[in-house]
């Protein structure tokens, strides 16, 4: 039953925050979005892995309203109420069937026309793609680019590795450059999943009474099939 635990808690991965993000060559863009204001809109793209969506939970606050693909209303008199300071946070919108863009065409009409008052709201909104590539009507790409427009990059292996090897030393133990390159091998490489497997590796290692290695790893994985 304990190793049950480690494979929860490697499957429940630790929520995303501005401070378990790695910033790589993003340092610009989240000091933007730790010092947001209301009346300003931004619009993150990148790849799939890139941290769009991770950044965007790291805006939650109790005035925000997160919607993806699937949750983005379909009609305009589904859209709740958007009161003065909101946060809309707006992940994929390359994801949105017509009404969606639709009824988001309409809430970018309604930050232009609040954004310099009292009842101002700030939007963040996320694609694949910059704006003026994005495979949807004009005047809506138009729109998605009216704040703020900034890529995000990926982190190469270098970073993502000395991100490891630091969050390991900050737990007290040292990740060896060969079992860093057999993670990168064989298992996802975005950050949140790295990190959740280092906690869970942590906690194995501890109660196995061994370091952790290649062949401690891969018992870990086969035993609790991670990653299958």
């Amino acid at each position: 039953m304990k190793e049950q635990l480690f494979l929860t808690s490697l499957l429940i991965k630790p929520n995303p925050s501005f401070d378990n993000f790695v910033l790589g060559e993003n340092q610009e863009v989240v000091f933007i979005l730790q010092n947001l204001s209301a009346g300003q809109a931004v619009y993150l793209w990148g790849e799939v892995g890139s941290g769009k969506s991770h950044l965007l939970h790291s805006l939650m606050t109790e005035h925000t309203h997160l919607f993806t693909s699937s949750s983005f209303p379909h009609q305009q008199h589904d859209m709740p109420p958007i009161i003065a300071g909101d946060y809309v946070l707006i992940d994929d919108v390359q994801d949105f069937s017509d009404e969606q863009k639709e009824v988001l065409f309409n809430l970018y009409n309604e930050w232009q026309a609040r954004k310099a008052k009292d009842n101002a709201f700030t939007i963040v909104s996320t694609g694949n793609l910059p704006p003026l590539q994005m495979q949807m009507r004009e005047d809506l790409r138009n729109r998605l680019g009216w704040g703020m427009v900034y890529a995000l990059h990926t982190l190469n292996d270098e970073d993502s590795k000395n991100a490891l090897k630091k969050r390991a030393d900050e737990k007290g133990f040292t990740l060896s450059d060969d079992v860093l390159q057999w993670i990168f091998t064989y298992c996802p490489r975005d950050m949140r999943t790295l990190f959740a497997l280092l906690e869970a590796l942590d906690e194995y290692s501890l109660s196995q009474k061994r370091p952790i290695t290649i062949p401690l790893i891969k018992n870990l994985i086969q035993s609790q099939e991670i990653f299958q």
